[in-house]
């Protein structure tokens, strides 16, 4: 099941065929069919073409989505590579000086996987660093500071491009 479908393109109370929802989810008429084999209830007493109320629709999607997600706790990350939330042997604390919404200041945990090795990055804010546990190593992310630029010095006759 592909991870997001714009749900807001079903009406609630409309009746669709399958190849319908197939057209506005921009899915294979067969994924239809398998849904329905999965547990979409077809309107009472339609047979072969099936009748689909929008309302049902949108409601097994969405708890198929909400199935699908990861709970991640404290102190876990979610590694693509692996498929499955880890905890990663170290980890650190990104600062990046950025304020977003509501004054909060952003930051990201990182960490590198167990199994895989791979860079995994969460983000959050400095107020969840303070619920968790303090004694993790802090690392700073500042804009590298320009030099100024050095004269070029140009032998007559020659063409600069700088």
């Amino acid at each position: 099941m592909r991870k997001k479908y714009n749900l807001r393109k079903i009406v609630s109370k409309r009746c669709y065929t399958t190849e319908e929802i197939a057209g506005l989810l921009n899915v294979h008429v067969q994924t239809v069919r398998t849904w329905r084999k999965d547990g979409m209830q077809p309107i009472e007493g339609s047979t072969s073409p099936y009748l689909f109320l929008g309302s049902v629709v949108k409601a097994f999607l969405a708890k198929e989505l909400s199935r699908q997600k990861v709970k991640l706790s404290d102190g876990e990350f979610y590694c693509l590579r692996c498929n499955k939330a880890v905890k990663p042997t170290t980890t650190r604390i990104i600062d990046r000086k950025v304020t977003i919404g509501k004054g909060k200041q952003s930051i990201f945990f990182a960490g590198n996987c167990p199994n895989c090795d791979l860079e995994l990055r969460r983000f959050a804010t400095k107020d969840q660093v303070k619920t968790t546990n303090t004694n993790k190593k802090v690392e700073v992310n500042q804009p590298k500071k320009l030099e100024p630029k050095q004269k070029i010095d140009v032998e007559k006759g020659q063409m600069s491009l700088f």
